[in-house]
């Protein structure tokens, strides 16, 4: 009987090393499905999202800072993103240290920036009226 015994012991622990491997397996995740492979996205898809409003205005803050004699003074407000074109009025010191007031622009992310001091006539105020 003494034989069974020592026999036994091995057996023991090896089942339940077995039963502890495949209880903590389970609670890891390994004895289960496979995960399924995620899709990535192509180019295609990041490309037709474009750029985000919060880039389209840091761009056109940029754009703006530009044409500012001091930029770092540069104070926006009401800006807003209609498709690829950001409106907005700026304000800045000017060449004698004082503010110009709030300056309107209009900026189409990295191809042009306008003030309305730089359109004669009433073609500035027909496009903000238009687009912003």
């Amino acid at each position: 009987m003494a034989n069974n015994t020592k026999r036994d012991v091995p057996m023991i622990a090896i089942i339940g090393g077995v039963v502890v491997l495949l209880f903590v397996a389970q609670a890891t995740g390994l004895a289960g499905d496979p995960p399924k492979p995620q899709p990535t996205p192509t180019f295609t898809h990041l490309a037709s999202t474009g750029p985000s409003n919060a880039y389209r205005l840091m761009m056109a803050e940029t754009d703006v800072k530009k044409r500012l004699r001091d930029p770092s003074s540069a104070d926006f407000s009401a800006m807003t993103v209609h498709n690829d074109v950001v409106c907005g009025t700026v304000n800045s010191r000017n060449g004698f240290g004082g503010m110009t007031g709030q300056q309107r622009f209009i900026s189409r992310m990295g191809v042009m920036t306008v003030f309305a001091d730089d359109v004669a006539g009433d073609g500035f105020r027909e496009t903000w009226n238009r687009v912003c």
